[in-house]
């Protein structure tokens, strides 16, 4: 009897353990299920993106916005309100160099002169001596493209108008120095209507004159006679 109920106990206390074990592996089931359930961003982490989503992604994001950046250069006909009232850059006073006539690639070439600049229209205001800068098959079309200074004598004849050029100064591109120059070219025609258009061993043509800010300016272009064009700034003092 006492084997018997000995056994009988046994047997209970293994069904009992059997439940109890089979209601906690219920709880930790459950209990693992419901994590599943969970947001991926619950643990803090940021999701992983697979490799082939992350192949179709950009390298880099752009936002949009409204603001512009200008990367362009203006047009030569752009005359910005704002920029009417700028002046001139500053001029060094120093013997005759390219730095004088920063202020046609700065301010002239793209928005022309300020709107303070006055027309001179009278050819008694252009004569005399002017300082000069040829830039010289600006595009390089001809392979010749360079830099030259000079000093430009203007000067009323009986029946029409003398202009002569004084080379200073010489500089190819293509060469790495430029060279000093004692040569003249001579060109003879008229001034009209603000303009002097001249002609020797090709065209001297300034198309525009004009006082400011205690200066005189002049720009225009000149063609050699195989058709090779160059700009030409002139200014004084």
């Amino acid at each position: 009897m006492i084997s018997n109920h000995k056994g009988s106990v046994s047997i209970r206390t293994i069904l009992l353990l059997a439940a109890n074990a089979g209601f906690l592996i219920w709880i930790l089931s459950a209990r693992a299920s419901a994590e599943d359930t969970r947001p991926v961003s619950y643990t803090g982490q940021p999701p992983q993106v697979s490799s082939s989503q992350s192949e179709s992604e950009p390298a880099l994001f752009i936002p949009e916005t409204d603001e512009v950046t200008e990367t362009t250069e203006p047009t030569a006909d752009s005359q910005m309100s704002e920029n009417e009232s700028d002046t001139m850059p500053a001029i060094p006073d120093e013997t005759l160099n390219l730095a004088m006539f920063d202020w046609y690639e700065s301010t002239v070439r793209y928005n022309w002169f300020p709107s303070s600049a006055q027309q001179i229209t009278d050819v008694s205001e252009i004569l005399g001596d002017w300082k000069g800068w040829v830039k010289y098959d600006p595009n390089n079309e001809h392979g010749t493209s360079g830099d030259f200074l000079l000093y430009l004598n203007i000067d009323a004849g009986q029946s029409d108008i003398a202009a002569t050029c004084s080379w200073y100064w010489t500089h190819y591109h293509k060469d790495a120095e430029g060279s000093y120059d004692d040569g003249q070219s001579h060109f003879r025609g008229t001034f009209d209507n603000g303009q002097l258009y001249t002609e020797g061993p090709g065209i001297l043509h300034i198309k525009y004159f004009c006082n400011l800010e205690g200066r005189q300016y002049g720009v225009g272009m000149m063609e050699t006679t195989d058709g090779i064009k160059a700009v030409i700034c002139l200014m004084r003092p």
